[in-house]
């Protein structure tokens, strides 16, 4: 067998530089390969170890760490633990190139299964590629696009290394705006607990985790390892009401309040009892007439949810020979996420003067003995002809009730003959009611007695891998097997009920829209009252992958190094399948626009080869030449190159570049999901808002999402261009330059982008209004002729364009009193220019709210950490600067959004070997997030998907090993 080549460093800078070059830092040390820069009285006994070969992020090819060369930022997951991050959430948000961490509060309002995503330099979550040891992780089952980072072990893992360049070369085409791999502890040896507690100072949002860990066996002289990890957090939630700077802005708000608004004829006269102040958490509305309310929803909104995660790790090294291993590998995930959103609204429900027994109904406006007195006229003689169209012909109008039924007849206004098939209705989603009286009255009533709605969902995610390594003469090799199977369910636990029992109570008398319900009205509201499971979703991945590779070619141009190559192939089978319970769903789509026809299904093989060739070319210089061929089962073929170079002119610079190309073909996700109608955000329709009405003014559309199996494949060309230097040996910084240029992005245009009344020219090919030239707000007239909607489907868009450098510099350096480690690290955006359509002008995203968010055009993070002894110290400080908010009616210039800074402390103490604890506080300022009048999510008042609204938070970890 040929020994394996070692190489002695010629200087302290051969190990420190270049391993700096491969990393940059937070949180105190995370070196590339995790080692150190030697203390000085340690540099000379450095000099003289052996360097082994491994494999980092990005190459596919061992080398001694001292060469590799690649743009690479290593955390730390013990330093990170330091100050107070535990989950992987957590941890990604503190990477500078990640624009944005989609979140468990991203599943408030929306049906993400409650997965946690990360989007590298804003080109979006579905192309940042998720690694755990390397291998890819299951896609979120819900819509099959980004890996879920809730499926991570966090309790087994060592380090996080996220590669800031694409890597379509080794890992796949898709990983064009980077590749984060989470790697786990190897040869464990005995055992761990932590405990943990979170406690912010104001209400709500505290969390307690705990994790164990054992591992038995010495691999190099037993022949075996065998270590386990268990991880539990619980996290509870922090609703709307727990913050003061929710009532900040009143975004949320809704036309269907309680009490409810009532009106009739054409809807141009609203009245309400609340009416004129419109006390108690509503608001009278904008440029209306004074006699109706809106109501503030947010206030009901979760702004973060109360969220269970346990997880468990089994890892098993085996040796069947000398040079030869088998590694099995098992993880397993449940996560439940509980989420509260504003109770039902049911809106166009009739009211009829008299019950059906034909006494007085107490809660028609106006009847005497009525619950109040109303605060507009009602005309007694109303009997509909303005809205309904004569449905069987006979020449009498046919009045319809049912959720959204008298908007959908409006699409047959004045018809003679119209179908239900006409309006959009099918066979039991409605009938002609003879039970509607003339002198009705419409109602938008919100359903506070039952309480917000409240969803629930379960993730379960498994993973089994059956890899194997070794070495054969100058060979190395690495082959695995791979499945991942992952189901979400999602229920209804609170809030929900039958629409059609809802409306046909309001209806009769039983419940009373505008105030407290008697006993009957109560009873009835718990009748109609339907938790269950709505949908289900299930993603499984089969796959297997083999490589080769010889990091000892020969010197062929005296370079002092040899040249090495790398050789691999892959298969994959990817499937989903997401369906609603139809019998359920479709009784429960009044409160939840969930399509009860929903079924989503797919599946495809993917087959791929790479190589990777490394060749130094002169002392100071290395090229690396390497590509993939891909072949999609519904995309064909396509090839992908990548070519890098590193100059090392001097022992204290080296000078980096790499070009590459990309590829992602739509996810099954969205080539196949089912088009469905749902609602958007609110937002106001500048054709038809205004004070005469105000229907259309800051409320939800229906919109039209879905699948499309027309999309074409997404390409991108990346270039970086970088340095690291390392003037004295505490001391390393560098920088980074990267552009991205993606074209035939795949997306949809939201509601802020299609109803921008700038976009209007170009826009009206996506708004789609109906036969009275209007959008709808209620999603059961769709399909048909009174359906207007905005279409929201995937689509190629135009091209991103994106550059920008991330900078990087460590200081560490050994005193008397003690070690200290000086890092910063940020990402500066020089732009951000895409287009809406493949034609369409460039839009800059940098520093302003533009479509669906702002990117942000810088984040910095610094920390300070000091050790001595047993004792312990650090601060970290993390900043992101302002942007122009988006354009609405409360700020038509848009709201300057303030930069955002804050800090972090921590301590800690091992009174004991083997036992520590730290105590720490997050945001010592107790920063609230800038105000935002973003509609995008249902939290109101600020962002998100980029801010905390914990405020100042406490926390304690123990921790004992042995």
């Amino acid at each position: 067998m040929k020994q394996k080549l070692m190489r002695k460093r010629s200087s302290a800078f051969a190990l420190s530089a270049i391993a700096a070059a491969a990393s940059t830092f937070i949180g105190g040390q995370a070196f590339a390969q995790g080692q150190s820069i030697p203390a000085p009285d340690d540099a000379k006994a450095a000099d003289q170890q052996p360097m082994a070969e491994i494999v980092v992020t990005g190459s596919a090819i061992k080398r001694v760490d001292a060469e590799t060369a690649v743009p690479l930022t290593v955390l730390n997951v013990d330093d990170l633990k330091a100050q107070g991050l535990t989950t992987v959430e957590q941890v990604i948000g503190t990477l500078s190139a990640g624009q944005s961490s989609l979140g468990t509060s991203q599943a408030v309002g929306n049906s993400t299964g409650g997965a946690s995503f990360v989007d590298l330099r804003g080109i979006g979550a579905n192309k940042t590629l998720i690694l755990l040891n390397g291998r890819r992780i299951a896609n979120s089952a819900f819509d099959s696009s980004a890996g879920d980072l809730n499926s991570i072990p966090m309790a087994a893992i060592e380090r996080v290394e996220v590669l800031r360049d694409g890597a379509s070369s080794l890992y796949g085409t898709d990983a064009i705006g980077g590749v984060i791999n989470f790697i786990t502890k190897k040869d464990y040896q005995g055992g761990t607990l932590t405990l943990g507690y979170d406690k912010p100072q104001h209400d709500g949002g505290e969390s307690r985790n705990a994790n164990i860990g054992f591992g038995y066996g010495d691999y190099d002289t037993q022949g075996f390892n065998i270590f386990a990890f268990g991880d539990f957090e619980k996290q509870n939630n922090i609703s709307g009401t727990q913050r003061d700077f929710n009532g900040r802005f009143p975004g949320g708000l809704s036309q269907s309040p309680f009490p409810a608004n009532f009106y009739q004829g054409d809807g141009s006269t609203i009245g309400n009892p609340a009416a004129a102040d419109c006390s108690s958490g509503l608001y009278a509305i904008p440029g209306g007439d004074g006699t109706s309310c809106k109501m503030v929803t947010s206030k009901f909104v979760d702004y973060i949810p109360e969220s269970e995660r346990a997880s468990g790790y089994l890892h098993g090294d085996f040796k069947l020979a000398e040079n030869h291993k088998m590694s099995v590998e098992y993880s397993v995930t449940r996560s439940e996420v509980k989420t509260l959103i504003a109770p039902v609204p049911y809106g166009l429900a009739a009211v009829n003067p008299t019950k059906p027994d034909g006494t007085p109904n107490p809660y028609y406006p106006g009847n005497s003995g009525a619950a109040f007195t109303p605060n507009i006229a009602i005309d007694g003689g109303y009997d509909g002809s303005a809205y309904f169209g004569d449905l069987d012909g006979d020449g009498v109008p046919d009045p319809l009730t049912g959720p959204g039924y008298s908007q959908a007849a409006t699409g047959c206004a004045g018809t003679t003959g119209c179908t239900l098939a006409d309006i959009g209705l099918t066979s039991g989603a409605g009938t002609v009611n003879s039970s509607l009286q003339p002198g009705f009255v419409w109602v938008n009533w919100r359903d506070v007695p039952n309480g917000p709605r409240g969803d629930d969902n379960v993730t379960l995610q498994q993973r089994v891998v059956l890899s194997f390594d070794g070495t054969v003469g100058d060979w190395d090799y690495d082959a695995g097997l791979m499945y991942n199977h992952t189901k979400t369910d999602e229920k209804l636990i609170s809030g929900y009920g039958s629409g059609d029992l809802i409306y046909e109570g309001i209806l009769d008398g039983i419940i009373n829209p505008f105030g407290a319900q008697d006993e009957a009205g109560t009873t009835y509201l718990d009748s109609a009252a339907l938790p269950g499971t709505v949908q289900s979703a299930t993603g499984k991945v089969y796959s297997g992958d083999a490589r080769i590779s010889n990091s000892d070619l020969g010197d062929w141009f005296n370079a002092g190094r040899p040249a090495a190559i790398a050789v691999g192939v892959e298969v994959r089978r990817e499937e989903y399948l997401q369906e609603a319970n139809y019998d359920y769903a479709f009784q429960v789509s009044a409160s939840t626009g969930i399509d009860p026809n929903l079924h989503n299904e797919g599946g495809r093989n993917i087959y791929a080869a790479y190589t990777e060739f490394s060749i130094p070319l002169h002392k100071t210089l290395d090229l690396t030449l390497a590509g993939r061929y891909d072949r999609y089962q519904d995309f064909g073929s396509t090839t992908n190159p990548k070519v890098s170079l590193r100059w090392q002119p001097i022992r204290e610079l080296v000078i980096r570049s790499a070009f590459s190309t990309g590829f992602r073909a739509p996810s099954l996700y969205e080539l196949h999901s089912a088009q469905t109608y749902t609602n958007t955000g609110n937002i106001s329709d500048p054709v038809d808002c205004s004070s005469s009405t105000p229907t259309y003014c800051d409320t939800q559309f229906v919109a039209l999402g879905g699948g499309n199996e027309d999309l074409k494949p997404e390409k991108s060309k990346s270039f970086t261009l970088g340095f690291v230097a390392e003037p004295v040996k505490e001391v390393t910084f560098g920088a980074d330059f990267y552009l991205i240029k993606l074209t035939n992005l795949v997306s949809y245009l939201d509601e802020q982008t299609l109803l921008d009344p700038e976009n209007l020219s170009w826009s009206d090919e996506y708004i789609h209004r109906n036969s009275n030239g209007h959008l709808s707000t209620v999603t059961q007239v769709c399909p048909g002729a009174a359906c207007g909607y905005l279409d929201e489907r995937n689509q190629n868009l135009g091209a991103v364009l994106t550059d920008g450098i991330d900078f990087n510099a460590a200081y560490r350096i050994h005193t008397d009193y003690g070690l200290f480690n000086l890092a910063y690290n940020s990402t500066w955006v020089h732009r951000y220019n895409y287009q809406d359509y493949q034609t369409g002008p460039w839009n800059e995203n940098v520093g302003a709210y533009v479509g669906s968010g702002p990117i942000f055009r810088w984040k910095h993070t610094m920390s300070l950490d000091w050790k001595r002894g047993p004792y312990s110290a650090g601060a970290t400080g993390y900043l992101k600067s302002g942007y122009t908010d988006v354009v609405t009616s409360n700020d038509p210039d848009g709201h300057k959004v303030g930069t955002y800074a804050t800090l972090d402390l921590h301590g800690g103490w091992e009174p004991l070997t083997g036992l520590d604890f730290v105590l720490g506080i997050r945001n010592v300022t107790d920063r609230d997030p800038p105000l935002s009048y973003q509609t995008q999510v249902f939290q109101s008042g600020y962002d998100p998907r980029f801010y905390d609204p914990t405020g100042r938070t406490f926390y304690i970890r123990g921790t004992y090993s042995f």
